[in-house]
């Protein structure tokens, strides 16, 4: 991913104060992205809803053809960032 698109999808997290910055170092320009006690508990409810809705595609799709898909998105992915 490059800066720009990271950038861009940082901003509203940390105007949301989901997300706060540390700077360790004055001479190290980089920046550390924290959670605040929000961007935890908006991480925690996303959790419990991405579960359930695996646990309902897995229920619909079937246990072993998920399993399939999810390996053969992670193998197509993988070649794509080999290429």
């Amino acid at each position: 991913m490059d800066r720009t698109t990271l950038v861009r999808l940082i901003k509203p997290l940390l105007r949301s104060n989901l997300l706060t910055t540390s700077e360790e170092r004055p001479s190290d320009r980089r920046m550390r992205l924290l959670l605040t006690c929000d961007g935890n508990k908006k991480l925690a409810e996303a959790t419990t809803h991405w579960r359930e809705a695996q646990t309902a595609f897995e229920q619909t799709f079937g246990r072993k053809q998920a399993a399939s898909l999810r390996s053969e998105l992670f193998r197509i992915t993988r070649e794509v960032i080999d290429a």
